[in-house]
């Protein structure tokens, strides 16, 4: 049978034993994923019918593809460019829809294009400088001069923007690294738990239970949050404790999100005041746990006269 490319076939695939009522469709390179002569095979679900067709398959010659031969391949063959390969792999990788998206930018070779266009710009205003040069005569200069500065802050301004998009893109691709914060037992096992929506982190009413980060991922609206749960930042004479606490002050200074996490039902001490103060130039979400208490403590006038000064608070009830 002469297949036609790029035409779907109805019939039986005969596999190892059996036989299997599906599709087939023959790629010819070069207008195919990897450039080369592909066929695929679409069958019935389950997973002894796909096992039975692959035997067939590798005792007629083929063999299994390793990771990510495809998508070399494809690479080798000038299918895909070295950004548009990675952008797939990160697509693949992807645990949270915006990791896809940010994949997906690679692999369409957005960003290639935005850099083709400013290499572009940069090529015309070489072009101009030595035309200038080799044609003193023509009297080039004005009209270069000004087609040169405007092409260099045109790639200026699109390499600011880029460079500001950089973070965003990060934390799209790989998470956002959240740390919970506070003193000792004032909760913040106990919120990472409800976060999880499973126990994870041990909860006592001991203080000092947490000594270690633990560690929990949430998605949250297709944006993936790697959750730290730290040990409670205070003063000890516990040397493990204080190498809990050591790791909980370097986790402050990576996390891109802070959870402050206080504890509403007692007063403000010098402890709160130098998390408030440590985490004020962080984007920061502060928690009030255990809010029993009294519109006139510390705690409660403390956050109502200063609420207009942070930048993001929610209070939890």
């Amino acid at each position: 049978l002469d297949f036609e490319p790029n035409k779907m076939y109805v019939g039986e695939i005969k596999a190892d034993g059996f036989c299997d009522h599906g599709l087939c469709v023959y790629f010819k390179g070069p207008k195919s994923f990897t450039g080369e002569d592909v066929v695929e095979f679409h069958s019935h679900g389950g997973v002894a019918i796909s096992k039975g067709i692959l035997r067939k398959v590798l005792s007629l010659g083929a063999r299994l593809a390793n990771n990510g031969e495809f998508t070399k391949r494809a690479f080798i063959n000038g299918k895909l460019s070295l950004s548009s390969a990675e952008g797939l792999i990160d697509m693949i990788n992807s645990e949270s829809e915006s990791g896809v998206k940010a994949g997906y930018y690679l692999y369409r070779e957005k960003l290639t294009n935005e850099i083709t266009a400013m290499q572009d710009l940069i090529t015309d205003a070489i072009s101009e400088i030595d035309a200038d040069m080799d044609f003193p005569e023509e009297d080039l200069e004005i009209t270069s001069t000004i087609n040169v500065k405007n092409a260099l802050i045109t790639v200026i301004d699109k390499v600011e923007k880029l460079k500001s998009t950089y973070r965003v893109g990060r934390s799209l691709k790989n998470g956002v690294k959240v740390g919970i914060i506070g003193k000792p037992n004032t909760g913040k096992s106990s919120l990472l738990n409800a976060l999880l929506n499973y126990e994870k982190a041990i909860v006592s009413d001991i203080a000092g239970t947490t000594r270690d980060i633990v560690e929990g991922s949430i998605n949250l609206n297709g944006i993936k949050l790697d959750l730290l749960d730290t040990a409670g930042i205070h003063e000890s004479n516990d040397e493990v404790e204080n190498i809990g606490i050591n790791k909980s002050k370097e986790s402050l200074d990576e996390a891109e999100l802070v959870l402050l996490v206080l504890d509403a039902s007692n007063e403000l001490n010098e402890i709160d005041k130098e998390l408030l103060e440590l985490t004020k130039n962080k984007n920061r979400i502060i928690v009030l746990n255990k809010c029993v208490f009294k519109k006139d403590s510390s705690v409660f006038s403390f956050f109502y006269r200063n609420v207009i000064y942070f930048s993001s608070i929610k209070i939890y009830f």
